[in-house]
């Protein structure tokens, strides 16, 4: 019991100091702003040929450390700053159109892949030989030379295997 009192005085205490350590911290930086923004009234924009001179440069310096300071004392006096992981994930309408956008490509897209592919194979005909070059290959010959080549891939046997294939294999053009 005293354990636990003892460690919430502990942790109030270091609360409090954090909080005055804040309030102090947004006093600095409303002094900055403050002067800051007599600086910048000092100097005039100076334009778009501003870009390339030295007043230029300092200005545009001083209006984004400006913008900065707002958004720290911003983050001070509200005491729970924004994680950009949940500005990233609060929604808003730009971010559903572009996701009903993406969607209705990647869906046309892929239909018309679709409807362009063709089969690399040809068509299985019902019959029980077939024909290449004046020679008859029967479905017993296709599954002979099949079982062939996966007994030689259970095997590990190179030549075996190759012997399964012919040797212009690689020249032949409708391979595929």
């Amino acid at each position: 019991m005293s354990e636990g009192t003892t460690g919430d005085g502990y942790i109030e205490k270091r609360i409090a100091k954090l909080e005055a350590i804040l309030y102090n911290l947004g006093k600095k930086i409303e002094a900055d702003i403050s002067d800051l923004q007599t600086r910048l009234n000092s100097l005039k924009h100076t334009g778009i040929t501003g870009l390339l001179t030295d007043k230029g440069r300092i200005y545009r310096m001083l209006s984004s450390e400006l913008k900065t300071k707002y958004a720290v004392l911003n983050s001070i006096q509200t005491r729970v700053p924004v994680s950009s992981f949940q500005r990233f994930l609060r929604p808003s309408p730009v971010t559903f159109i572009a996701l009903i956008a993406l969607l209705a490509s990647i869906w046309i897209v892929f239909s018309v892949i679709q409807k362009t592919q063709t089969s690399p194979v040809a068509p299985f005909r019902n019959s029980r030989a077939f024909t290449t070059e004046g020679k008859v290959i029967s479905i017993s010959d296709i599954a002979s030379l099949l079982k062939g080549i996966k007994a030689a891939n259970l095997q590990k046997d190179l030549s075996r295997w190759e012997s399964r294939y012919s040797k212009d294999y690689l020249a032949i053009k409708e391979k595929k």
